[in-house]
């Protein structure tokens, strides 16, 4: 959140209205004075025609002016922005004179996702006290924890799938969406971390997340709970 002191107190930041900033982040922008602007999502992306709509409607003198629009990298879905994407993005913010911040807190899962066609080099994303950074980027680390974080969601996607657990998202980062029978979810709930989503009276939306130090044995020992609740 550092890069939000380059704004003015009068400016804003927008995010689409599924934005960690706007969702997770516990009001942290807002407690530097900067107001977070939500506009609709498409995929967990922001909606451009949304976008383009609202820095429109904030040009009186008596409203704050958005001055950076900030995405994350893959999304708050999985989803991921593509080097097209951020084409049509950077004529946006150039249009209108604003900065682009690209939240990358999960850009390692995007970047080495299946449909991923950008590169480091095309984002030329820098970082604020960048040496701590340096030893992740040094033989391929930083890609190589990532790989690793895609593949455990592979293999448990795979778990999920043996007991019909359906994906009500789809993507191929480190995040996965799944419905699960709400009896189920009451049996496996104290031994199994999830965020929680949406609550039907049937059955439960969670949010999976798998990382770096996600380990086969974890995938294991979730396959040998299913198999022991189902």
């Amino acid at each position: 959140m550092c890069a939000i002191f380059v704004l003015r107190p009068y400016e804003a930041v927008i995010s689409c209205d599924t934005g960690h900033i706007n969702v997770h982040e516990c009001g942290a922008v807002e407690n530097t004075g900067h107001k977070v602007i939500s506009v609709p999502n498409i995929d967990g992306k922001l909606d451009l025609t949304a976008l383009i709509k609202t820095i429109e409607e904030h040009k009186s003198f008596h409203m704050l002016v958005p001055k950076m629009i900030y995405i994350s990298n893959s999304t708050e879905f999985g989803t991921i922005y593509n080097k097209k994407d951020l084409i049509t993005l950077r004529e946006i913010y150039d249009k209108y004179n604003l900065y682009l911040f690209v939240d990358g807190a999960k850009l390692g899962s995007a970047l080495t996702s299946k449909s991923n066609d950008l590169t480091m080099a095309d984002l030329a994303k820098g970082r604020l006290l960048g040496i701590q950074f340096m030893e992740l980027f040094t033989n391929n680390l930083f890609y190589n924890l990532a790989k690793h974080a895609n593949l455990m969601a592979e293999n448990l996607r795979k778990v999920l799938a043996k007991y019909n657990i359906e994906e009500y998202i789809k993507n191929d980062t480190n995040q996965i969406f799944i419905k699960m029978n709400i009896n189920l979810y009451n049996k496996i709930k104290d031994k199994v971390e999830f965020e929680i989503q949406n609550q039907k009276e049937n059955y439960i939306q969670l949010r999976l997340v798998t990382s770096f130090a996600t380990t086969s044995k974890d995938v294991e020992e979730l396959d040998k709970l299913l198999q022991e609740n189902s």
